[in-house]
Formats: C-alpha cells, structure tokens, sequence
C-alpha cells in the first residue's frame, strides 16, 4: 500500500506531506518513500496514518531514513513494536529506537524569500537546544529498553534528528556532543573535530526550564551504546536519492549546496559546496554521525556501522572518524519545467 493514498486517512495532514504528495517536483521522492516502505518490514501499523499526519510526519521521515542507513551498512533490519528496529550484522544484534525533537514548525515556505526570512529568524540558543534535543531522549531513557528480554545484553542505540525549526538542520554537532559530554567543546575547523575543554557543564536554562548536562553522566544512560545523530532525514534526501536512481520528473533540475568537513589539516571552516544533483553519486549515510557512549555497559563495534562519522570520547578528549565525506547540512533547490514559455 502506498504512504500516500487516497483520501488521506487523517485530516491533520502535515503541510509538509501535502507538498510532498501533491507537488510533481517531488515525484521522485514519492516513488522513494513507497519503495523503502514496501522493504522495510515489521513497520508500526498505524506508519501510514501518521507519515500523514501533523504530528507523525516528521518522524516517520526520519525513521524510514534510519531504516536506509542502516540497511546500507550492510545491516539485515527488522522493524519491531519496540524499539523500532532490530539489527542484525557479522553475528552481532543490535537495536535502534529512532525519535525526533520539536516536530511542530512553522509552515512550510511559500517562496525561496520566505524560506531565507525564516533562516534569518532562525537563531541558534545553545542552552535551547539542549533542552530541546534532551527532552527525547530523556523521554526515550524513561522506556527502560534495556529491561526487554530480547534486548537485554546486546547493544541499543537511539537515532536522533532535530525539526526544530527551518534552520534547525544547520546546527552544528558540537553543541549536542556539549550536552553529551557535560563538557565545553571548542570548535576546531568550523565542525568537526573538536577538542573537549576542562570545563564542565552544570546545566542548561531557558525560560524558567532547567536540565542536567552530561546526558551520559545521568543515571540509566550506561544502558544507552551510542546516540546516532543526522540532519539529513527530510523529504529533499528522499528527492535527491530518487533524481540520481533516475525516478521520478527527469526533466526537472536539482541543485544543491551546503557544508561539509574538510580533513585538511590547515582548515579553520567547513567546504561551502554547491552541485547538480544525479551528476554525483550521494549515499543514504551522508552526514549521519555515531556518537559513541564512554560509559557504555554494552558498546556498539564501530564496525557495525562503518559508513558512517564516528566520534568517541577519550580522557584527552575526542577522537573523529569522518566517513569518506561527512555534510554538516545543506538545502535542496528543484526547478521543474512545465509546457508554459511564461
């Protein structure tokens, strides 16, 4: 069956799927979306309904996405009831339970102006962040995931993504790894790598609401073997990845730009990039990021997830692994072409 059938099996439909079930700009990403579905197996009942949905959206995108990822790894996948995939590799089982933080945003753009207006707008509260990326995985840690018997003894990894706001997918890791690791990180070449300060965080304020930094300081997170953490779930990745297969509108043009890790050891920023989509090959992991737990009862083989960055936190401070090219975040453009000279 497909994600978008009709009618719509809610009438909270997410102004974002509207675009992407409606739009012949994102045609390609419709043929994606059904084709990972129909692989995916063991998927929530109810996935239909809420990738509709005002509230579900986001984070089924996210969760098809990881099911991408992780089958790309080399990964045999299962979705299950909980936690959301089991994962089987080289005789090693592990799980994944996939969540999303603030999925409600403003409405989706109406024009390139507006998108940039909302950039602008967008500004970057390190103490708000935190809270806002904690708030799940606090919620997630409350599940106890470990205690279920087909869980217990292997490692289990949650998959994040924030949809705060439009400029949400641009944030840089290193305030999160901050959060993580109740450390003060300095940013050494504009992203990663980063170097860990002697300097601990006690907590993060905004309006009235105070958390605990350190996230895997915090009781129960032993339990937790790793957080893996993109930017790149959104229906553009579904776009881009149908336009290089050859699916959907050929005719249309696909461009895109943003920034990516440069392994030179004089670079003080991040490439800027701008190409034409389907004249490169871009995989599923492109800008995922392994962040693994030091105080792990369980730790997760780095191997088991060989495609994507990996960063692991020593006493002299962090050690990063990039993948063969690691994309902080970038933006999507289609020009679709119609009939009509105007």
């Amino acid at each position: 069956m497909s994600l978008f059938a009709q009618p719509f099996l809610t009438a909270d439909v997410h102004p974002s799927f509207d675009v992407v079930a409606t739009d012949p700009r994102y045609s390609g990403a419709r043929i994606m979306f059904d084709s990972l579905f129909a692989q995916a197996t063991g998927l929530d009942k109810n996935f239909i309904r809420e990738f509709q949905s005002q509230n579900g959206f986001d984070a089924r995108v996210f969760e098809l996405y990881m099911f991408a990822v992780l089958a790309e790894a080399g990964c045999e996948v299962v979705g299950r009831e909980a936690p959301d995939f089991e994962c089987r590799m080289d005789g090693t089982t592990f799980y994944v339970e996939v969540t999303t933080a603030a999925q409600h945003r403003e409405e989706p753009p109406a024009s390139p102006a507006e998108y940039f207006e909302q950039l602008e707008r967008s500004e970057i509260d390190w103490d708000a962040l935190a809270i806002r990326m904690g708030s799940p995985l606090y919620s997630k840690l409350q599940k106890r995931y470990h205690r279920m018997p087909h869980v217990v003894g292997h490692p289990f990894l949650i998959a994040l993504q924030d949809f705060g706001d439009v400029g949400a997918l641009y944030h840089s890791e290193i305030s999160f790894l901050s959060y993580l690791l109740g450390n003060k990180l300095v940013d050494a070449s504009g992203g990663l790598p980063a170097q860990l300060l002697d300097q601990e965080i006690q907590d993060h304020q905004v309006d009235g609401k105070t958390i605990p930094s350190g996230f895997f300081n915090q009781e129960g997170t032993e339990h937790i073997s790793a957080i893996l953490f993109s930017n790149a779930g959104t229906a553009g990745k579904f776009n881009r990845m149908a336009k290089i297969r050859g699916l959907g509108d050929v005719q249309s043009q696909m461009w895109r730009r943003g920034f990516e890790y440069d392994s030179s050891p004089e670079a003080l920023l991040p490439i800027y990039f701008v190409e034409e989509v389907g004249v490169y090959e871009e995989p599923w992991h492109e800008g995922s990021l392994l962040i693994h737990n030091p105080a792990a009862l369980h730790p997760l083989d780095p191997e088991l997830l060989p495609t994507s960055s990996q960063i692991t936190a020593h006493e002299d401070g962090l050690a990063f692994r990039p993948a063969a090219r690691h994309v902080y975040g970038s933006q999507t453009i289609t020009i679709a072409t119609t009939d009509n000279d105007a």
